[in-house]
């Protein structure tokens, strides 16, 4: 359990946590290894002036799997999640597909009142599935996925009202 001691911080996650539903997080949660899950268990994460709520990430020189993201209730930030690979722009062609992700499930969870895109999946990020989220009154698109990003599932979400600020 993450309690709310730690709600003012930016959560770096390398193990499996929950969330305290009675907290608000102010600082976003960065998931940066594989065998992950993050229950948010009803917890907001919200902030109008940062640029994540939920990043999940690794360097193009290692691969990510098994990550799972649930019962969250993102609101503002810049991108209410953004699931990328540091690095991608710089990979050379031919290996962009080296240390692919895999298995990176996200559901049950609400993203409302981005700045930018609701959901944000990078170049070259493999193997993602969204499903049952509700993204709201995102200022671009709801959910995004770059040029590069193959083999993501997008199934039984509402999205809605976003595009406000484009």
């Amino acid at each position: 359990l993450i309690d709310c001691s730690q709600a003012n911080t930016l959560l770096t996650l390398t193990g499996s946590a929950h969330l305290d539903p009675s907290c608000t997080y102010t600082r976003g949660v960065e998931i940066v290894a594989s065998d992950v899950e993050l229950d948010c268990q009803g917890a907001s994460i919200a902030n109008p002036d940062r640029q994540r709520g939920i990043t999940i990430s690794a360097p193009t020189t290692v691969a990510l799997s098994n990550v799972t993201v649930r019962n969250c209730h993102v609101d503002g930030f810049l991108n209410g999640m953004r699931i990328t690979r540091d690095g991608f722009r710089d990979l050379a062609a031919g290996v962009e597909y080296e240390n692919a992700f895999a298995n990176i499930l996200v559901e049950d969870s609400t993203f409302t009142h981005s700045r930018g895109v609701g959901i944000f999946v990078d170049g070259y990020v493999t193997g993602v599935t969204l499903r049952n989220l509700h993204v709201e009154g995102a200022g671009s698109a709801g959910i995004y996925l770059e040029a590069g990003s193959k083999d993501t599932v997008v199934e039984g979400n509402t999205i809605v009202n976003n595009g406000f600020g484009e």
